[in-house]
This record gives structure tokens, sequence and C-alpha cells, in this order.
């Protein structure tokens, strides 16, 4: 049974691999120089296997504890580097294990020459531990991943939204979508100006004509959507303002009333190149259209009626892709080239949206 103060497992497994690689490569120091007696290498492999192994299950154990936690958006540049250095520490103190059992057999006289250069490898690949420490670090002490009472980075909109000496920049329905210096921006219907919206759309696929903009009456969560209609059976592809590398992109929308499939792209080549996450008929897909082909990195069964906010976060390798702060699809592929961010609609109907908002994550 996990203690109060645990979140999940991670933070009670996570100390074993580091405290056992730290103290092999000490015993595996003392076993270069003391040579006559075997025992001292073969205890520095026993910790390095045990290491390996434990970092395995630290690593099972943090990603789990990821999908678990609604991460911010200033905190997922840093969970995706230290699961990248996880596996990078697994790999590699994994396969040197299995090298030292085999010397371990093969070098029956340990012999400096094959001892000396062990050591040097296996003291080397501190240097993976200590990213991938300083990094889960990060995320605790930095980002309060896990831990109470830390306070939120700032939005990056809050200089734009804030009023200064020189100018009124408070958000008026007067003022367009918000667009910060490093290409994040949003929009919010009835805060923001609905003739500027359309102005600073792209349309890679349909056209202005194919769609009517129009603030609609909501509820008590939403007063004033933005309401999107489409006639007849149509394809509409939306894009934001800037090309960017890693971002998280999220909408807030009902599609109740829309019959066919609600796609947020991100990083677009063209119409028949870019990364998505939809939710149709019950799935929530998240996945990679190349020459106009699709494949889906990850999957699930998801129906959802009213009001959904659907969060795609793309960072280099990593693909995460949330419903209402849930994270519930994770692929992986190929790091993007730079691409805007937007919105894909194919069917008919009326699409009530509440909020965009893509945040540029590096």
């Amino acid at each position: 049974m996990l203690p109060d103060w645990a979140p999940n497992i991670h933070p009670l497994i996570v100390h074993f691999p580091i405290a056992l690689l730290l103290v092999a490569a000490l015993i595996d120091f003392v076993g270069v120089w003391v040579r006559k007696s075997a025992s001292v290498r073969w205890m520095a492999t026993t910790l390095y296997t045990l290491g390996a192994l434990t970092a395995f299950a630290a690593l099972r154990t943090g990603e789990q504890a990821a999908d678990m936690m609604n991460i911010p958006a200033m905190a997922q540049t840093t969970l995706t580097s230290h699961a990248d250095w996880a596996h990078y520490t697994l790999y590699f103190f994994g396969g040197y294990a299995l090298v030292r059992l085999i010397a371990g057999f093969a070098d029956k006289k340990n012999r400096l020459g094959v001892s000396l250069p062990l050591f040097l490898i296996g003291a080397g690949g501190m240097f993976l531990v200590y990213q991938t420490a300083e990094h889960g670090g990060e995320l605790v002490y930095a980002h309060g991943i896990g831990v109470q009472a830390v306070k939120e980075a700032p939005s990056p909109f809050a200089a734009l939204a804030a009023p200064t000496d020189s100018t009124a920049a408070t958000m008026t329905p007067e003022a367009g979508p918000l667009v910060a210096s490093d290409g994040s921006w949003q929009w919010l219907p009835g805060v923001q100006d609905l003739p500027a919206l359309p102005a600073m759309l792209t349309f890679a696929e349909g056209s202005p004509d194919a769609v009517r903009f129009s603030l609609v009456a909501g509820d008590a969560d939403y007063p004033t959507p933005l309401a999107l209609d489409l006639e007849g059976q149509s394809v509409l592809m939306t894009l934001g303002p800037d090309s960017l590398s890693s971002i998280q992109a999220e909408y807030t929308f009902n599609a109740d009333a829309f019959n066919g499939r609600v796609t947020m792209v991100h990083h677009v080549q063209d119409a028949q190149n870019y990364h998505f996450l939809s939710l149709e008929s019950g799935q929530l897909r998240q996945g990679i259209v190349a020459d106009g082909i699709p494949t889906v990195l990850d999957s699930t069964p998801h129906d959802v009626t009213g009001w959904v906010t659907l969060r795609a976060v793309a960072d280099r390798t990593h693909f995460r892709g949330y419903q209402d702060g849930a994270l519930l699809v994770h692929g992986h592929g190929d790091e993007p080239a730079n691409g805007p961010v937007g919105l894909r609609l194919e069917g008919t109907g009326q699409l009530k949206l509440a909020k965009m908002e893509v945040i540029a994550l590096r």
C-alpha cells in the first residue's frame, strides 16, 4: 500500500537504480586495483545488473505516473527529456551489464587491460544517470509534478493581456487573437474580435466560403461560443499564424450538432502531410498523415457528448493526447518538421468552439 504522501509508486523506486549504479561504479574502481580476487569485480557486476533491472522498473513506473498526471504546458519539455534520458540509461546499463557478465566468465585472470576499460565505460554511464535524475528533479522542484503548493508558470499570453503604460493591451471585444513573440496564440470567443479570426487563419483545405463563423448563445460555462457551420459534406482545414516546433494545442468544443470527424492538426506541411489528434465515431486517434495516407500511432475507444477539452502535445519524438486533463493516447515517432497548428473538420453541421490555444514549448 502506498503512503499518503506518494501520488504513485515511482518516487519509491526511482532511487534504487541511482544508488545501485553509483555503488557499483565505486566498488568497480576498487576492483581495478585489487585484482587478486575476482569477488570484488563480481560484486560490481551484480550491482550493475541489479541497477539495470531497477532502472527498468523505474522507467515503467515513471511512464505510468506521467500517464496519470495532468502535466502543465511548461513541464512538457522537461518530461520529454526525462523520459528520453531514462531510456538511454536503461539501454546503456542493460547492455553494459550483459557485457560484464560475458567478460567475467571469459577473463578468468581479471587482467587490467579488461577491468580498467570496463570501469571507465561504466563510470562514463553515470552521466546518463545524472541527466535522468536532473530532469526528474526539475519536474518535482521546478514544476511541482507530484507535489503541492508550487506556483504555476505564467501564461505566455499574460504580458499581452496586461495593461501597460504605453498602450491599453487588455483584451477587449475589438482585440484580435493574442499572438505572443514565441509564436504562441490564443483566441477566446466573446473576448477577442470575431472578424479578426478568419483573417488570421490560413485555409489549407476548403475556403472561408465553406464555413460560416458566428457567436451563438451558449450555457453558464461557455456563454458565447464560436459556431462553425458547414453546409453539405465539406472538408475544412484552418491553420494558425506561425510555424512551430514543440507545441501544446488545447481546444474546447462541443460536437453534438456536428456529424463527422473533428481533428486537431499540427506540424502541418500541406493538406497531405501533418500530425493529428482526431475524435470520430467513439474513437480518439493519434497519428501521422504522410502523402495522404494516415498512420495511427495510438488510439482508444472514447465517446463524448457535450463540452470537451482536447489537448495535443508534440515534443520531439513524443506525441500525447489528453481529454479534460487525462492522458488517453501517447505515441512515438520521428521528430516532425516545424509547421503550424490548426483544426480540420470533415463532415456537416455545427461545431461550437469555446477556446483555441496554442503554446510553443521550445
